[in-house]
């Protein structure tokens, strides 16, 4: 009897033993807090869905999908792809350091020994300054205005067309002085392409993409919406609403690329294992004396909101978020991926940053950090009253203009006709603000945000500007009108009777 029980115990132990492989990781996080966090945060912060994937020890500890990837329903999935946005310049540095490591780039070099064609308007020893390590390190002179100015975001425009316009730019800053602009890593993805006489995307699918196991990463976005990429949301007076951004070919390496929860594991499992994927080595140290800017020795990423000794790069247009963000000392890390972005629009807004920092806390068994809107719902309330107000004010002047004013021109009163073409003027001053602020405002034309850049600002300024255009040309139609029977009535009373 004891042999018997002995022996299904040890089978028990066996199965057991040999099963718990097979047990996923997900054991090694708390997953119930994990999900009541991320739910939190979309109700807190409007996010119709995301992604989240937690790495820890060399594998992938959890990963799961919330929310809708868009209007039709359809559910978020670890495998959906997202518009990665800056984070995806993170590509573009490892793949110059593969560069760099093979002899073909030095760091320190000017830009110029690989682009002999770029230049700056500041002239030609200004941009002998600007060197590889310094556009990586956000260091070359160029503001982030410069970066989002319209023609960066002409989908016709190549690299090489995006290198001639940078050349044309005075830099705002001075070589060395640290700003973030886009156009750094255009150039830099520029390099890439000469150096390696491949295309840009050519060389990073092939050198990292594919050895990673990356198979649902894309630079096009027809080619993500066709693999299923989550729709993107824009913040409209408080609600998300579904709006397409512009996809710029000339700033892939900038960060214009799609990418899942799952191959982003796959990317930041590497970066965790010290730049090793098995016996092959993505990452090697900096040299020494480049321990600056950006990166540690290890290209490791410093930039955007890190906390203390975590690392990580956020990335986002007007209409998607994401965060990357680790612990490499503690082998542990978080990438999250959503469809909205509302701090875009509400400076207020928290962005994806905080929340990846909490499920980050939780993963490694510490206390998340407690979830606020920062003052978005506030924000979004005072706006809308705001454009209430603004859009009743230009109702009431159109309903004015076609109902009351026709009765006032009856009145033969010098207040009311100076008081007439006091508002027609107001009108068409205000139309005229609305139809050059909007440019002024964004930096770009009317054609280019009608078609790429559709936002909250731009339909009000849109609107208000059509209702006070509409009412000047009521107020002046009317008026030539009430002319035109007056003089007609003059004409009659003149006549001699038949």
């Amino acid at each position: 009897m004891k042999t018997t029980r002995l022996s299904w115990f040890v089978l028990i132990s066996l199965f057991l033993l040999l099963t718990s492989s097979a047990f996923p990781a997900s054991a090694q996080v708390d997953i119930p807090t994990i999900d009541d966090y991320i739910e939190e945060a979309m109700q807190t912060i409007p996010i119709p869905g995301l992604a989240l994937v937690v790495v820890k020890d060399g594998q992938v500890a959890y990963m799961k999908g919330y929310g809708e990837a868009g209007p039709d329903g359809s559910p978020v999935t670890p495998q959906t792809p997202f518009h990665l946005g800056s984070a995806g310049k993170t590509f573009t540095a490892l793949a110059i350091m593969q560069l760099a490591n093979q002899g073909k780039v030095e760091l320190s070099a000017p830009v110029k020994q690989y682009l002999p064609e770029f230049t700056v308007a500041n002239g030609e020893e200004v941009a002998r300054k600007i060197t590889l390590i310094k556009l990586l390190n956000h260091q070359s002179g160029f503001s982030r205005m410069d970066g989002g100015q319209s023609v960066a975001y002409d989908p016709g425009k190549s690299l090489d067309d995006m290198v001639e316009w940078i050349s044309t730019i005075e830099q705002k800053n001075p070589v060395g002085k640290v700003e973030y602009s886009n156009l750094n890593f255009i150039l830099l993805g520029a390099v890439v392409q000469r150096v390696s006489e491949m295309d840009y995307r050519e060389y990073v699918h092939e050198n990292i993409l594919q050895p990673l196991g990356m198979d649902n990463t894309y630079f096009s976005d027809v080619e993500a919406e066709q693999n299923g990429a989550a729709q993107g949301y824009q913040m409209m007076f408080g609600f998300p609403a579904a709006v397409d951004f512009v996809f710029p070919t000339g700033q892939i390496p900038a960060g214009f690329v799609y990418s899942s929860a799952e191959d982003m594991a796959k990317y930041l499992m590497m970066y965790l294992n010290d730049g090793f994927l098995g016996e092959e080595q993505f990452i090697q140290p900096l040299g020494s004396g480049m321990k600056t800017g950006y990166f540690t020795e290890y290209w490791q990423w410093i930039s955007g909101k890190a906390y203390g000794e975590r690392r990580g790069h956020e990335g986002g247009t007007v209409n998607f978020n994401s965060q990357i963000l680790y612990e490499p000392d503690r082998q542990t890390g978080v990438v999250i991926l959503t469809n909205s972005h509302p701090s875009s629009d509400f400076p207020n807004a928290p962005s994806v940053n905080p929340i990846a920092n909490g499920v980050l806390n939780i993963a490694l068994g510490q206390h998340p950090v407690p979830l606020s809107d920062g003052g978005f719902r506030d924000d979004v309330l005072h706006r809308n009253l705001v454009s209430g107000v603004f859009l009743a004010i230009a109702l009431a002047d159109l309903i004015t203009s076609l109902v009351v004013w026709p009765k006032l021109f009856k009145k033969s009163s010098r207040f009311l006709k100076v008081l007439f073409f006091f508002l027609l003027g107001l009108d068409i001053l205000v139309f005229l603000v609305f139809l050059i602020g909007v440019p002024i405002l964004t930096g770009l034309g009317w054609i280019t945000v009608l078609k790429y850049f559709i936002s909250e600002r731009v339909l009000l300024f849109g609107t208000l500007g059509i209702l006070v255009l509409f009412s000047a040309v009521a107020k002046l139609v009317l008026r030539f009108q009430f002319e035109k029977t007056k003089a007609g009535i003059r004409i009659s009373v003149k006549s001699p009777a038949g």
